[in-house]
C-alpha cells in the first residue's frame, strides 16, 4: 500500500483553515464558532404593500464580536394574480427602520398570470459586524413598486442569520 500522507487534500489545499487549527510556534489552539439564528413564517396570502415596507422576518445575534461576517439568508414565495408582471423591493434594516439602516435593498419583477403559483424571490447578503454591534437584529422587509392589488406572500418565508468568527 502506498503512502499518500505526502499529498494535500482538497481541503486542506483549498479550505486551510477549516478545522481548529494547532498553531506550533505558540502552542495555542484557534478555534472557530458560528453563531446561528432563524425565523420561519407562514403567510397565506397576506397582501404586499404599496410604497411601504412590511417586516415579515427578523433575526438577532448576541453577544457579536467586531470584525465577523454575518451571511443572512433568506427567501420569499410571492404569488401575483394579475395578468402583467408587477415589481416588488426586497430590504434588510439593521437593527432599527430608517432609511439609513438599510443595508440591502434589491427590486425583482415577479412574473404574472401564474395564479397558484408561487416565485421565490431568494436573498443572500454578507454583512460585517461593526465596533459596538455586539447584539444586532436584521429585518427582512417587503414593499410593492406598483398599486396592483394582485401581489401576496404565499408560502413560508425564511430569514437566516449566520455569524463566523474566532475566539
Amino acid at each position: 500500500m502506498k503512502d499518500h500522507s505526502h499529498k494535500k487534500t482538497v481541503s486542506s489545499s483549498y479550505l486551510p483553515n477549516f478545522n481548529p487549527v494547532f498553531n506550533q510556534k505558540n502552542s495555542v489552539h484557534h478555534k472557530r464558532f458560528v453563531q446561528f439564528n432563524f425565523d420561519n413564517q407562514a403567510f397565506s396570502g397576506l397582501p404586499i404593500l404599496f410604497e411601504e415596507d412590511r417586516a415579515i422576518s427578523k433575526v438577532s445575534l448576541h453577544a457579536g464580536t467586531t470584525g465577523n461576517p454575518v451571511s443572512l439568508n433568506g427567501l420569499i414565495p410571492v404569488t401575483n394574480t394579475s395578468e402583467e408582471a408587477c415589481g416588488i423591493v426586497v430590504s434588510l434594516y439593521k437593527n432599527y427602520f430608517d432609511p439609513a439602516s438599510i443595508v440591502y435593498s434589491n427590486a425583482v419583477e415577479i412574473a404574472g398570470g401564474r395564479e397558484g403559483f408561487a416565485q421565490p424571490v431568494p436573498l443572500l447578503y454578507v454583512d460585517t459586524l461593526q465596533p459596538r454591534e455586539r447584539n444586532v437584529t436584521y429585518y427582512l422587509t417587503i414593499r410593492k413598486l406598483d398599486q396592483d392589488p394582485s401581489l401576496a406572500i404565499f408560502g413560508s418565508t425564511t430569514l437566516t442569520a449566520t455569524e463566523y468568527g474566532k475566539y
